[in-house]
């Protein structure tokens, strides 16, 4: 309107939160209408009325009459037809909805709905007029209307196409368009709608100054292009994919998708095509070779609560996730409710029951059991975490570049190392060295565990005990040893680096010896071995003649899982004088890792069964296990049947079970005995005074090797050389044991990491070199000219590994590979999509319920036949997010610029955000709402250039002012006669506060965030097993978006704020006290009240002065004389009242983690914080004008 009275709400006074939305002015023609609209007048009538009998629903259809499409709707059945047009006398349904007879009448009596006599005369004209016939409008695609240049005539200037749809719908209503809103006034809306912050006073003042005709269009332009734009704008986008930081229902576990979130908010800011933004969220994971980010990109579809609850169902919640998948897509990329077919055809729209459980069927192929599973997962690192490994990864691949040099550049020098080597061998034919050992196993006697290492180390982790011995057990083919090496070696996972566990050691113990147990010196001989075994049975018949010893051993597999039951069945001995039964025999000695062998039983103590048969005797025992007898004479053959044990019950045994089966024989009578082996000397690189090595051999616990020495780096590595008296002849096959004692009275000093060689050479020494391998060694042997092509490179390996910087880089390279390793782990985990390699069958469920499938026929993916087809027939979730973004598809476009529409003007052009269906409202303007869905199409799907042409368009620069006369016109302004104006929502309001007080930390990303909330809200609904532990420092005062959100109890300041339990789109608005005192009280408002007021009192000026700044700083516009007289007598009754109440003053500033200036008096910064409290309340403040 061309004239407005200055609004009451400029009025200052304590904030009084906006009041609810009124009720829509739309509505339906009247009687005194010329045109009757099908779409418009008809179809709300008849969907309100009918459709519940008369609808899509087949099993609800009454009398098989339909009335939702145009061939019910006129049919000819025997004479009675429901529409005729031009003729409402012969329209049974005219007839119906006017008779008196309650027979007959439509809807029936007792329905509880009833046509109104307008409605009913609706009817009649629409059949007098023809009784035209539309499709709903949704279900059309859009065309690309022409621009109403003609309809507009008169009205204002239009800012570009938006506006010529608006003025003409104004011109046809009779109105005018506002006036332009102020400078200030469009500044403070532009940046709050595009960022969520409000401008800073400079920036208004630079704006209102800037005197160009493009200084609006520039000021739109830098808040598209500011970080924080893409965290606004994420906040709707987060409400509707219902992302929260828990599962929800009572248990509520924490999740970790923030990962997801933080895409939104960097896609949204990289303006990624709107095509692409959803086609990455809906099946990312099936794009070819998908990056890391299009994985976390479908974080989208398992944003939904998880039911962990010990009585939930896992079959029902799989069904409820898969569902809530669907219903999701339905209502964010098609606007409708498609969850109301789940049950039964959908009563309103085209969706039968099938297809909705064809859409289910795109979101049914994820190895999920339900429940609280999680998976499927990826590991996703933090930024810090990325940049690390990229640098791990950079240093690695310095190191392989090292490692990757040519040989040949290093002929020369290896040409000059061979020359010693071929001189010793030609004086002495042999090369002495040492040679490294990997230990077959390393275990403690005390609860160290003991890790070997790939380069045949071990090391020490777990508990530390104060005394413990490591035994340690070997296998070696070489003969004659004379001596042993022990390096000790650094860790960064030990105390200093080490090389004791406690940063040095007392080694009181060097012991060896030959043969890990009492067979080793037995000469055993192998004449049966039966492979792995998981099941079934192998019979044994082998020659025991002369033989003296029998072992019968069962291995694992060392797959880990302890399953591994095993049967000796029926085991004879046979020669010439008879049979004897094995178990009539006492074994000599019978051992296994778990329970016992028995005899006539298997080691549970059941009866025995090999493949389902009961054994008659046999042996029972569990892997590993050993049984040895002593033969007497005369038996020439062992017969048995071995396999794993089926049990008392069970027809097979555990799917497990992998197990495996030898018998071995000596021809001595007794197992030998096993006895240390003597050493000579032994030497050290460095002695800690008191502790030289010789003390580790001597057998005297108090005596031993240690490093220690005061103002001396000890933490590095160190060798030791243990000389035995006489050479050993070991020899292939051979087998040892070491015994490293630590039992010193120096506690916790044990050896941490550690490494054993050997050597045959006649005088062992530190010094001496590494032994070269067995095939260097042969090549060696022959002369340079006579060496093979192959012999020469297996060379020149050799002597590259042997090279410093080779070494080094090889270190390098292993030490950074086990930081990638580690910081890999430590990764958190984020849900992604990721369909299982055949996908499990989905059938339609009978009334809606999990375990009644109807499983005569297979459902396969598809969409409703009312929108445009799918071309494939087995399609995915590719093909299903390809066919939303379709250009030629009806809703995708259309329900998305409504949204955005919504975000700008607190309304969508469609009310109904969440239903474009037959029973959602029909838009006040379909052709901008078309003409702005084929924009954005033609646009390439352009987020920011649709929001850049909303907010560029004259209808969103009017001013918000509006009279009585057209409040009570259009109170919800869909006609568009003035600018958007409402009350910011709870999110944006803190953020505001924050910015204002200068508190806002503008960090972006990461994990989710706990600032000041009232203490015992999660403790209440959580029965006490829930306590909120708030952050501090900057965390407290990040933006909103970052808040840690609970399901079951959201943020407590976030009123209006949907639970995200399920997807939200459209936003709700309330006004209770609640929310005032929520702005006036909470920590978070009080603190921010008390640093606003200290930024002012720490600039020069007085009261007045600083009451005009507050003010122009909250609301963007200079003070009024009458608002600073106004304030400036509530601060003198503030500062009379806490110059006297220090106590009142010490409580106040305490409020908040912020520390107080203490160059300010404590009293004038609490008075001041009354009124700048009182300015962040104002409803001019906490409102979008």
């Amino acid at each position: 309107m061309r004239r407005r009275s200055q609004p009451t709400r400029r009025t200052l006074a304590v904030a009084i939160l906006l009041t609810g939305l009124l009720p829509s002015i739309d509505a339906p023609a009247r009687a005194d209408d010329h045109t009757v609209d099908f779409s418009r007048d008809i179809r709300p009538i008849l969907s309100d009325n009918c459709y519940q009998c008369h609808g899509p629903d087949a099993n609800q259809r009454k009398a098989s009459l339909r009335l939702d499409t145009a061939a019910g709707a006129f049919r000819n059945e025997d004479g009675v037809r429901p529409f005729v047009a031009g003729k409402p006398g012969e329209s049974e349904v005219h007839r119906r909805i006017t008779t008196d007879d309650p027979d007959d009448h439509m809807p029936p009596p007792d329905s509880g709905r009833a046509l109104d006599d307008g409605e009913k005369e609706l009817i009649r004209r629409w059949i007098e007029q023809g009784a035209k016939w539309q499709n709903h409008w949704a279900f059309i695609p859009p065309k690309r209307p022409a621009l109403p240049r003609d309809q507009a005539v008169g009205q204002a200037q239009p800012g570009n196409a938006i506006d010529h749809f608006i003025l003409a719908k104004l011109h046809s209503g009779q109105l005018a368009p506002s006036l332009v809103a102020t400078k200030r006034t469009l500044i403070r809306r532009a940046t709050l709608d595009l960022t969520g912050l409000p401008p800073t006073l400079a920036e208004v003042e630079a704006f209102v100054a800037d005197k160009s005709p493009h200084a609006y269009g520039c000021l739109v332009d830098q808040l598209l292009a500011s970080p924080r734009y893409g965290e606004h704008m994420a906040q709707e986008w987060l409400d509707a994919a219902r992302y929260a930081d828990t599962n929800g229902f009572q248990a509520d576990r924490t999740r970790n998708q923030w990962h997801w979130r933080d895409w939104v908010i960097d896609a949204l800011n990289r303006n990624m095509p709107f095509d692409q933004f959803t086609i990455e969220q809906l099946a990312g994971d099936l794009l070819p070779e998908p990056s890391l980010d299009q994985l976390i990109a479908t974080g989208f579809n398992r944003n939904h609560m998880l039911n962990g609850e010990g009585g939930a169902i896992a079959a029902e919640t799989q069904v409820e996730y898969v569902v809530d998948r669907v219903e999701t897509t339905g209502t964010v990329w098609l606007g409708l409710t498609v969850g109301c077919a789940r049950c039964h055809d959908h009563k309103y729209d085209p969706i039968s029951q099938n297809e909705f459980y064809q859409l289910y069927a795109f979101f049914n192929a994820l190895p999920e059991r339900g429940g609280g599973d999680m998976e499927p997962t990826i590991k996703v690192p933090t930024p810090e975490q990325a940049a690390k490994l990229k640098q791990l990864e950079t240093t690695l691949a310095g190191h392989q570049a090292v490692l990757a040099q040519s040989l040949a550049r290093f002929d020369a020098e290896r040409e000059e190392w061979e020359v010693p080597l071929r001189r010793e061998i030609g004086q002495t034919g042999r090369l002495d060295g040492w040679r490294r050992l990997k230990p077959d196993s390393a275990e403690s006697s005390n609860g160290t565990e003991l890790k070997i290492q790939a380069d045949d180390s071990v090391l020490a982790t777990g508990k530390l005990p104060d005394n413990d011995t490591y035994e340690l057990t070997f296998s070696t083919t070489l003969e004659n040893i004379t001596g042993f090496r022990l390096e000790t070696l650094t860790d960064p996972s030990l105390k200093s680096g080490g090389p004791g566990r406690d940063g040095d050691f007392v080694l009181t113990g060097f012991e060896l010896q030959p043969g890990v147990d009492e067979l080793d010196l037995g000469s055993l001989e192998q004449r049966f071995d039966s492979g792995v075994m998981k099941k079934g049975a192998k019979r044994i018949d082998i020659d025991i003649t002369g033989q003296r010893l029998l072992v019968l051993d069962v291995s694992d597999t060392g797959n880990g899982i302890s399953s591994d039951w095993a049967n000796w069945g029926e085991p004879i001995l046979e020669g010439p004088d008879g049979t004897l039964k094995l178990t009539d025999l006492d074994w000599h000695s019978a051992t296994t890792d778990y329970r016992e062998v028995l005899k006539g039983r298997n080691a549970k103590g059941e009866p025995q069964r090999i493949d389902g048969r009961l054994l008659k005797w046999g042996i029972g025992t569990h892997a590993k296990s050993r049984v040895v007898f002593l033969l007497p004479e005369g038996y020439t053959r062992f017969k048995a049947t071995v396999g794993p044990d089926t049990g008392a019950i069970e027809e097979v045994p555990n799917a497990q079970t992998s197990i495996r089966f030898f018998v071995r024989v000596s021809t001595r009578g007794q197992p030998g005995k096993l006895k240390s082996l003597p050493f000579a000397s032994a030497v050290a690189e460095f002695n800690q005074d008191g502790l030289p090595v010789a003390g580790a051999i001597d057998d005297d616990p108090k005596s031993g090797w240690g490093i220690w020495k005061n103002d001396f780096d000890y933490n590095q590595p160190s060798k030791a050389v243990f000389r035995l008296k006489e050479a050993w002849p070991a020899g292939k096959g051979t087998r040892f044991t070491l015994r490293l004692r630590h039992q010193h009275d120096a506690k916790k000093h044990l050896l941490g990491h550690f490494r054993v060689s050997v050597t045959d050479a006649p005088k062992p020494s530190i010094e001496m070199r590494d032994g070269l391998p067995q095939e260097i060694t042969q090549i060696l042997h022959t002369p340079p000219a006579k060496r093979l092509a192959k012999e020469r490179d297996a060379l020149a390996r050799h002597h590259r590994s042997l090279m410093p910087d080779f070494i080094a880089a090889k270190r390098g390279g292993e030490t950074t590979r086990t930081a990638i390793k580690k910081l890999n782990d430590s990764l958190g985990s984020t849900m992604v999509m990721r369909d299982m390699d055949k996908p499990r069958d989905t059938f339609l469920l009978v009334r809606g319920v999990y375990n009644k499938p109807d499983k005569s026929q297979s459902i396969q993916p598809g969409v409703p036949a009312s929108l445009p087809g799918l071309a494939k027939r087995r399609a995915n979730r590719l093909d299903l997010a390809q066919w939303l973004t379709d250009p030629d598809h009806p809703l995708t476009a259309r329900v998305t610029v409504n949204r955005y529409w919504q975000h700008f003007f607190g309304i969508g052009l469609v009310k109904t955000t969440e239903d474009f269906g037959v029973q959602g409202e029909r838009p006040e303007h379909l052709g901008l709402l078309d003409w702005l869905a084929t924009e954005f199409v033609q646009s390439g799907w352009n987020v920011k250039h649709l929001h850049r042409l909303i907010v560029t368009s004259a209808a969103y620069r009017q001013s918000s002012a509006v009279t009585p006369e057209l409040l009570e016109r259009d109170p919800q302004n869909r006609l568009i006669a003035r600018g958007p104006r409402h009350r910011m929502t709870a999110q944006a309001i803190r953020d505001q506060a924050l910015a204002i007080s200068g508190r806002l930390w503008d960090r972006m990303g990461g994990p989710p965030v706990k600032p000041y909330q009232p203490p015992g809200v999660w403790s209440d609904f959580s029965y006490g097993k829930i306590v909120y532990k708030r952050d501090g420092g900057e965390s407290l005062y990040r933006r909103s978006l970052y808040t840690f959100w609970r399901r079951s109890v959201k943020p407590a300041m976030f009123f209006d704020n949907p639970a995200r339990r399920v997807c939200t789109v459209r936003p709700s608005r309330t006004n209770t006290p609640m929310h005032a005192l929520n702005l006036l009280n909470d920590t978070t408002y009080v603190e921010a009240a008390r640093c606003f007021a200290e930024q002012l009192l720490q600039q020069p000026g007085s009261d007045a002065d600083r009451i005009g700044q507050a003010l122009a700083i909250a609301t963007g516009r200079p003070a009024r004389q009458t608002e600073i007289d106004l304030l400036a007598k509530r601060l003198a009754k503030l500062q009379a009242h806490y110059a006297g109440n220090l106590e009142s003053v010490k409580e106040l500033l305490s409020i908040g983690e912020a520390k107080p200036d203490p160059a300010l008096d404590g009293a004038q910064v609490a008075a001041l914080t009354g009124i700048t409290s009182l300015i962040l309340n104002l409803d001019e403040v906490i409102t979008k004008e």
